[in-house]
């Protein structure tokens, strides 16, 4: 886990920590749109629990994003959602 403490934007974080979760603290835009922010922790997948735990002990309200995400990877964000899938017969 690397802990840089440094303002950036996004683009410098996708160029700086390709395929990483950043942790965020937001000075500018939102969760859904970060334009820029501190970045207190970067961390690869399967850490995200030990950079969380840096975050919280700190007593930093910060959000993760991955910095790329792969092809056909979806997120969902929801307290109902449906998933249908169909198969189509030729």
């Amino acid at each position: 886990m690397l802990t840089p403490n440094k303002l950036m934007t996004w683009d410098e974080m996708v160029r700086e920590y390709p395929e990483k979760w950043v942790f965020v603290e937001i000075t500018k835009g939102d969760e859904a749109d970060i334009k820029e922010g501190i970045v207190r922790a970067v961390s690869e997948d399967g850490k995200l629990a030990e950079a969380w735990e840096y975050c919280m002990v700190h007593g930093w309200d910060c959000m993760y994003s991955r910095t790329t995400v792969d092809p056909f990877i979806g997120i969902v964000d929801g307290v109902n959602f449906n998933i249908i899938s169909e198969v189509m017969k030729r």
